[in-house]
């Protein structure tokens, strides 16, 4: 039963109790409008393509000198990172021999879309099949006398 400030309405309580009751639930009315919910997380996803073709199983990694982030693209090159705290990061996407990467600044609470495009990455143990090799040169060593 509300109470009112009449102890008639509310014979079995005091008075006090009744105004104490009031204030709690006008302090809730007021304050209600005033409590959100928490700003959520900044988060950051995208998709990883190759040629315009999405690129499933790729490990991407967003990383700075305090965060070290590693996660994989789902079958439709998608990719999520959650809880990603505020600064500048590098973001690496790679997969065989194609890689991508990137700078990017998470600055505020929200959602981060990138749309990254791989490219394929030539390193030292790929060789061009177009130059011939050359045949090491073989020492013949003599003895000396």
């Amino acid at each position: 039963m509300l109470c009112l400030n009449r102890a008639d309405v509310c014979p079995r309580r005091s008075l006090g109790y009744c105004l104490a009751s009031l204030l709690v639930i006008a302090l809730l009315i007021a304050t209600s409008g005033a409590i959100e919910a928490a700003p959520s997380a900044p988060s950051v996803s995208g998709r990883i393509t190759d040629d315009d073709r999405p690129v499933p199983r790729a490990t991407v990694t967003l990383k700075n000198d305090a965060t070290n982030l590693t996660t994989e693209t789902d079958a439709k090159g998608a990719f999520r990172f959650d809880h990603v705290p505020i600064g500048t990061y590098r973001l690496r996407a790679s997969r065989d021999d194609l890689a991508a990467e990137r700078d990017l600044v998470v600055r505020t609470a929200g959602r981060s879309h990138i749309e990254l495009e791989v490219e394929p990455v030539f390193t030292t143990h790929h060789l061009d099949p177009r130059r011939p090799r050359r045949k090491p040169r073989r020492r013949l060593h003599s003895p000396r006398l």
